[in-house]
C-alpha cells in the first residue's frame, strides 16, 4: 500500500506486510536483484523524505533491516537524513545536508552533502565507536539515529554515539530522509522528538511577498524600503515561485512573537547587512552565508521569547529573499 505522508523522490517506498506478521512496515520495493532493475527515472539511489520543512531542532530515529544477505560491495545500506529542503539535487542522497548510513555488518558513515566526515564500523571498533555483542546480520534490527541542535549534527547507532560534526555552514531546517539501496530495505517506529532548550520548528513561515495579511482590513506584514526587486513566476525551487533581491540601501522590517528571525533563499553570501532589534542597532555590519535554495541565508536568534521588531538594511552586496521564518520559543 502507498503509505500517507511520505514524498519519494527515487525507489518507491511502501508500506508492506511481511508474512505471517500483523505488523505493516515501510518497504523499500525496488530490487535490482530480483527485477533486473538498474536506476529508477531519475539518476541516484532510492530516497523518501517525510515531515515538515519547518522543523528546526530535532532528534530522528528510525529501526532497519535488510532481505539480502550480502552488502552488495556497500550498495546494501539504509540511511536516515535530517533538514531535507528540497532543490535541484534532492533526488540524490548528496542533496541531503545531514545522512547517517549503515550497513548490516556494522559498517557506517556520517555524510554532509554527500560527503563523508565521519566513518567506522562498530564491531571491529573503527572509527571510535564499539558496539559489544552487535548482531551483524543482514534481518537483525537495528536503530539509526540523527539530532541535530543548531549548527551540531551528532549520529548514534542502537543508542551508541558514532560521531559529531559541527557545521559552519548549517542548514538548520527542513524534513526526515529516508534512503536505501536498490535493494529490499525495511524501516519501521519512525520517532521525530523535540530537544529540550531548543526551538522545533518555525511557527511562522512568510513567502517574501507576503506584505500584507488576508484579513478583511489588511494589516503590514514584511515591510520593504529602499530599492527592491520583486519577481513572481521563478523556478521551482522559489518558495511560492517568488524572490526578492535588494542591493545597497535596502531595508526589510517584520514585526513577530518568537525567539528570532532567519531569511531563506539562494544566495552568493556578498551582503552585509545592519540588523536593528527593536530599535537598537544589534550588529553594525553582520555577514550573510552563501545558501542553496530554501536555506537561511541569516539568522536573528537567541531574543527573549516575545514581541520585536528585527530589521535589516543591506550595506553592501545584494540580498536574495524567497521567505521569513520566525522561530518559535525553545522547549522546556
Amino acid at each position: 500500500m502507498i503509505p500517507r505522508y511520505a514524498c519519494d523522490r527515487n525507489g518507491a517506498f511502501e508500506a508492506y506486510l511481511p508474512s505471517g506478521s500483523t505488523n505493516y512496515i515501510l518497504r523499500q520495493q525496488v530490487d535490482q536483484s530480483a527485477m533486473g532493475l538498474g536506476g529508477t527515472w531519475n539518476s541516484g539511489n532510492p530516497i523518501t523524505g517525510i515531515g515538515d520543512n519547518r522543523w528546526l531542532n530535532y532528534k530522528a530515529s528510525v529501526d532497519v533491516a535488510f532481505e539480502s544477505n550480502s552488502t552488495q560491495s556497500g550498495n546494501n545500506y539504509a540511511a536516515i537524513g535530517a533538514r531535507q529542503q528540497g532543490g535541484g539535487n534532492s533526488h540524490t542522497t548528496s542533496g541531503t545536508p545531514y545522512l547517517l548510513k549503515f550497513l548490516f555488518d556494522g559498517s557506517w558513515q556520517l555524510l554532509v552533502d554527500g560527503t563523508s566526515t565521519a566513518s567506522g564500523n562498530v564491531v571491529t571498533g573503527s572509527g571510535g565507536a564499539t558496539i559489544a555483542a552487535f548482531k551483524a546480520a543482514y534481518d537483525e534490527w537495528h536503530n539509526l539515529a540523527l539530532q541535530v541542535v543548531e549548527n551540531k549534527v551528532t549520529a548514534y547507532l542502537d543508542g551508541t554515539m558514532l560521531a559529531t560534526y559541527t557545521d559552519a555552514s548549517p542548514r538548520l531546517s527542513g524534513r526526515v530522509d529516508l534512503a536505501s539501496g536498490y535493494y529490499y530495505t525495511r524501516f519501521d517506529n519512525l520517532k521525530v522528538e523535540t530537544v529540550d532548550g531548543y526551538a522545533p520548528y518555525y511557527s511562522e513561515l512568510l513567502d517574501d511577498l507576503e506584505m500584507q495579511d488576508l484579513a478583511a482590513v489588511p494589516a503590514a506584514k514584511l515591510v520593504y524600503g529602499g530599492s527592491w526587486t520583486h519577481s513572481n513566476g521563478q523556478g521551482m525551487y522559489n518558495y511560492q515561485r517568488s524572490v526578492s533581491k535588494g542591493g545597497t540601501g535596502a531595508t526589510l522590517k517584520y514585526t513577530f512573537g518568537g525567539t528570532g528571525l532567519d531569511i531563506l533563499g539562494a544566495n552568493d553570501g556578498s551582503a552585509k547587512l545592519e540588523v536593528t532589534v527593536d530599535g537598537q542597532v544589534t550588529n553594525a555590519s553582520a555577514n550573510t552565508m552563501a545558501s542553496k535554495e530554501f536555506y537561511q541565508t541569516f539568522a536573528a536568534r537567541g531574543l527573549s521569547n516575545g514581541a520585536h521588531t528585527v530589521q535589516v538594511k543591506v550595506l553592501g552586496g545584494t540580498l536574495v529573499v524567497d521567505a521569513v521564518a520566525v522561530v518559535a520559543a525553545p522547549i522546556q
